[in-house]
């Protein structure tokens, strides 16, 4: 291993290290316990049905949670808010666990599973914020790659865990280890759950005191009334269809062509390219990040078109390869600009709003390229590109909003420098 990917799996500093160790946990537990519920149920109920309604309440609950919650951990402070989540959370998993003991209806998973992804702290998104408290500013790009890179192994490794752990001890194993993980995840990020602002260096990991973030306020509109945030969140929504109609047109592909198990080989591939892409990221950080966004969406786009005319599945795979590298790269991007369009004191819920616009795209691209598969693969392919070139369109439109925003209004706001 080189020494630029070791320094950025292994960051200086206690506080960095826990910070890391926390984003690890926090991932896993979002990794697994989507698909854990989903088994949870159809071993409980028997029923497919149910799981599917339990999952959805799942999905829906995120969407519309997300943002408020991330608002109050931002408006009310972490160490408030964040114990208290998790709690809910936890004791939704473990009533879950019992009702499947019990062999309750499949309403109660479909309530619990709400209640599970509506309380669900927001630790990823705080973590991100926190990085810059705790590692030096030339750092922050393997800071934001190494939690990007988490997030692509949770991803290729949560689903074939949650199924493992039903298969060789029991359905509801799944859940108990997303459980402990969020519990081990709230207490390796405890130390820097001081208000926003307040360095957490390896010398004085602990703020002094506690409380509500100090604001810079949109009005109602919170962290989404600035205009970087807006065109980024458009480019997630673009980016988010395109990778969630992938999915799709590359299942139906390899179903179409009589080689169904090579779908979980080219999809391997796109995640294989999103690590390498976290990895490269931090090499490319002498270009600006409002430069280094467009030119990555511009990579996606030209990647994504040479999909369309559905070439031999080799191809395809090498092809994600190249996807999955340039989303990497892009989303490492994106942390950044986090920290450059939004004051500190909206971060949670900036990265809320990201995540919700990525996660919206997606759900509405599988659902447009299931529809257009159905009748053309071609069709299907097309898609991806199409929302990429939105996604590049924005950004290329909005670029000029990827800097520190202005101070609001009123009594004099300290700003969040550009990095």
């Amino acid at each position: 291993m080189n020494s630029g990917i070791s320094t950025m799996l292994l960051p200086k500093g206690g506080g960095a290290r826990r910070l890391a160790l926390a984003c690890a946990s926090a991932w896993v537990s979002v990794a697994i316990i989507a698909l854990a519920i989903v088994l949870q149920v159809i071993d409980a109920t028997g029923s497919y049905s149910a799981a599917g309604l339990a999952a959805a309440a799942y999905g829906l609950a995120a969407a519309l949670v997300s943002v408020p919650r991330s608002r109050l951990v931002d408006r009310y402070g972490p160490r408030r808010t964040l114990p208290a989540l998790a709690a809910v959370q936890v004791t939704a998993l473990l009533l879950m666990i019992g009702a499947a003991r019990m062999h309750a209806g499949g309403a109660v998973f479909v309530v619990l599973a709400a209640v599970v992804s509506g309380s669900t702290p927001p630790l990823i998104g705080f973590a991100r914020g926190r990085w810059s408290d705790v590692v030096p500013e030339a750092d922050l790009p393997r800071a934001y790659a190494l939690t990007a890179m988490l997030g692509d192994l949770a991803q290729i490794g949560g689903a074939p865990a949650a199924a493992l752990l039903a298969t060789l001890l029991n359905p509801s194993a799944g859940l108990a280890v997303a459980a402990l993980f969020t519990t081990l995840g709230l207490l390796l990020i405890g130390p820097q759950t001081g208000p926003a602002g307040a360095p957490a260096t390896d010398g004085a990991d602990e703020p002094a005191a506690d409380g509500p973030a100090p604001k810079e306020s949109r009005g109602v509109l919170g962290a989404i009334g600035f205009p970087g945030l807006r065109t980024i969140a458009v480019g997630g929504i673009g980016a988010g269809l395109g990778l969630g109609a992938v999915d799709v047109v590359v299942v139906a592909l390899a179903t179409d062509r009589g080689d169904r198990w090579a779908a979980g080989l080219m999809l391997g591939a796109l995640g294989v390219g999103g690590v390498v892409g976290s990895v490269l990221s931090p090499k490319l950080a002498t270009y600006t990040p409002g430069g280094r966004y467009v030119a990555g969406l511009a990579l996606l786009l030209v990647s994504t078109l040479a999909l369309v005319p559905t070439p031999p599945e080799p191809v395809v795979g090498a092809l994600l390869l190249v996807v999955g590298l340039a989303w990497g790269v892009t989303n490492v991007v994106l942390y950044e600009l986090l920290d450059i369009v939004v004051p500190k004191s909206h971060s949670t819920e900036a990265w809320a709003w990201l995540s919700t616009a990525e996660s919206v795209g997606a759900a509405a691209g599988a659902a447009l390229a299931g529809a257009l598969a159905a009748h053309s693969l071609t069709l299907g392919f097309a898609v991806i590109p199409a929302a990429v070139a939105a996604g590049l369109l924005a950004g290329l439109v909005g670029r000029h909003t990827l800097t520190a925003p202005e101070p609001a209004a009123g009594p004099s706001v300290p700003t969040v420098p550009a990095r």
